[in-house]
């Protein structure tokens, strides 16, 4: 098991702008191809007013920033939120709250390997999106980590921008429980998705649409089907990665958030 206790023997704490930026030597843009990094325990890449966050700073070399300019769609920073840590809250008043950026070149792939520290709050009895390129109404769905309407956590792909594939990971998510969600596609023909390093489910298809839809936090690209509950870090890379870097990341990330994974 790899425990997420902040063990002070294998650990050593590197703190910028008052964020547990690195566990032991380790940061996520150490592997090549990161092209988004959100990190609420960071709080100087949080712009908020009120607590209401209109703009969330990718750390990643890519710049993916993502912002709402809406003030009833913007979502609650929460300080004491995952193991008393902190967490960007989506829809906590019950109205549909997210943050997006317009598709950029850095977002194009030819392979992904995605990461979500999360906890589910509500459970709205639909379909929720928590981050990814996924836009229904303008057929334009790429990929998105989402609790399906199973409440199974999931990836969902597509090879034509319409039809859906997906890899459900079963066993319920769990409200007020905290995971590590990670799913990627090798740029092979199988998708696969976990949850706190279980059981590996995988799916084929034959490749993975690239198109144009915005990338969205809390909802999908049309501000449909929302995430009601906390995301605390986002890891997307646009690269296979290795046994050995995946469980780095996993490592790091149940460290930094004290999550018990497999």
């Amino acid at each position: 098991m790899l425990h997420g206790i902040l063990d002070r023997n294998i650990i050593k704490d590197v703190i910028k702008g008052g964020a547990l930026d690195s566990v032991g030597s380790f940061l996520p843009n150490t592997y090549s191809n990161l092209v988004l990094w959100l990190d609420a325990h960071d709080s100087s890449t949080l712009t908020k007013s009120a607590n209401r966050v209109s703009q969330w700073t990718d750390k990643s070399p890519a710049g993916n920033t993502v912002v709402q300019a809406t003030g009833g769609s913007q979502p609650l920073y929460v300080a004491s939120a995952i193991n008393s840590r902190p967490a960007i809250q989506f829809r906590d008043d019950g109205s549909t709250r997210f943050l997006s950026k317009t598709d950029a070149v850095s977002l194009d792939y030819t392979a992904l390997h995605g990461f979500i520290v999360f906890n589910r709050l509500t459970d709205l009895g639909a379909s929720e999106t928590q981050f990814g390129k996924w836009s229904p109404t303008s057929n334009l769905r790429e990929f998105r980590s989402l609790i399906n309407s199973s409440d199974f956590y999931a990836l969902q792909t597509t090879s034509d921008g319409s039809t859906v594939v997906a890899a459900n990971v079963s066993g319920a998510v769990s409200t007020s429980t905290n995971y590590i969600g990670e799913f990627n596609w090798p740029g092979s023909t199988t998708i696969n998705a976990t949850k706190n390093n279980g059981t590996n489910v995988s799916n084929t298809i034959t490749s993975v649409f690239a198109g144009a839809a915005p990338l969205t936090v809390g909802a999908n690209g049309n501000g449909g089907e929302p995430f009601a509950g906390y995301i605390s870090e986002i890891l997307l890379y646009k690269a296979a990665l290795s046994t050995a870097q995946r469980l780095q990341i996993l490592k790091y990330l149940a460290q930094k958030w004290a999550i018990t994974i497999a």
